[in-house]
């Protein structure tokens, strides 16, 4: 988006007076340049709903490294889905996915988990829904007041959100 932005305003601003590598060169100075993403982040992530989705969760993204490993698949991270937060309904059928909530019937040895992952060179890359959900997050009536604010209109269900613009949201 940022190339983008500088793409356009150079087209209608400073076609005429500088070159292109020049604007990059004087926004970036203004607007300071992106910090350098780890090596790791550049090779093969991996990512699927169906692992945390399955019953026996663990025992799929184990197998996952593993294969990674049996085949000589280089794998540099998995984006581990938020299946592992769902709160399980009363009938064993997912719930909400529920950010700071374990699900360990799914996975229920999460450091285990991590060694697999950490043993075969791969790091785990969470997927976080940055919101608590009022109705059914095991942690709502927990929350410290001030921490979080409320969804507005156009969310898909009441909760509250991290507030960012205060010290306690830190």
């Amino acid at each position: 988006m940022f190339f983008l932005v500088l793409a356009f305003f150079y087209v209608h601003s400073l076609a005429q007076y500088v070159d292109f590598k020049e604007v990059v060169m004087l926004m970036t100075e203004l607007l300071g340049r992106p910090i350098m993403s780890p090596r790791w982040c550049l090779g093969y992530l991996g990512s699927t709903m169906a692992y945390t989705e399955a019953s026996n969760a663990q025992e799929q993204l184990k197998d996952f490294a593993t294969l990674c490993n049996q085949h000589s698949i280089p794998c540099d991270g998995f984006h581990l889905s938020s299946g592992y937060t769902c709160v399980d309904n009363a009938d064993g059928t997912f719930g909400s996915r529920c950010v700071f909530h374990w699900n360990h019937r799914r996975v229920p040895n999460p450091v285990e988990m991590f060694n697999t992952f950490n043993k075969a060179s791969i790091s785990v890359i969470p997927n976080i829904k940055p919101w608590l959900l009022m109705e059914d997050h095991p942690l709502f009536e927990d929350a410290h007041l001030g921490l979080f604010w409320s969804g507005g209109g156009g969310t898909f269900k009441k909760g509250a959100y991290v507030d960012f613009s205060g010290e306690e949201g830190f």
